[in-house]
């Protein structure tokens, strides 16, 4: 079959393709498991860890107010409205809803604080909200396992971050 001049090199798709199957096992873990209070890091205020390490089904507050609540901080109508701008741009880009982008997100800004290098939830959203290369809405468990794998290899947020836009975007399509 010949690749037609819209159409993304085979390359790309079979990159693309096995980025979607490494992060399969990501995608599909979790969605509906219970909430794990966890222990505070150190130099966490001890009020974020109380708060549930996964945002379930049945919980009533929005995802921008659990996401705030989970960094510790207090109520910040600035920071949670930043949030709920984010979370409804991504969910524009993205199949997976509001509850899980949160969910996925609390893990990467885990990731990146055990790595040594924090990035607060909304900085790691922007960056990880990308312009599909194709129009084609994606998934965020494929883009955030790409994410975590680059950022295993060695590399930091900002290299990662460009690395999946790369892939998964447009050309400098970070939104």
């Amino acid at each position: 079959m010949f690749d037609t001049p819209s159409a993304p090199p085979r390359p790309f798709r079979r990159r693309t393709l096995a980025a979607a199957i490494a992060a399969l096992p990501l995608a599909l873990c979790g969605c509906d498991d219970p909430a794990v209070e966890r222990a505070p890091r150190p130099g966490e205020d001890v009020a974020a860890a109380t708060v549930p390490a996964w945002l379930e089904i049945g919980d009533t507050r929005s995802p921008a107010a659990w996401l705030v609540a989970r960094g510790g901080a207090r109520a910040d109508e600035d920071r949670e409205e930043r949030l709920e701008a984010g979370l409804a741009e991504a969910g524009r880009v993205f199949h997976d809803s509001r509850r899980m982008l949160a969910n996925r997100i609390a893990q990467l800004v885990d990731l990146c604080a055990e790595e040594g290098d924090p990035q607060p939830a909304e900085r790691v959203l922007a960056d990880l909200t990308v312009t599909p290369a194709d129009d084609e809405r994606l998934w965020f468990g494929v883009v955030a396992q790409a994410y975590v794998e680059l950022r295993r290899r060695g590399g930091t947020h900002a290299d990662a971050a460009a690395a999946v836009r790369r892939t998964f975007g447009r050309e400098g399509g970070s939104r």
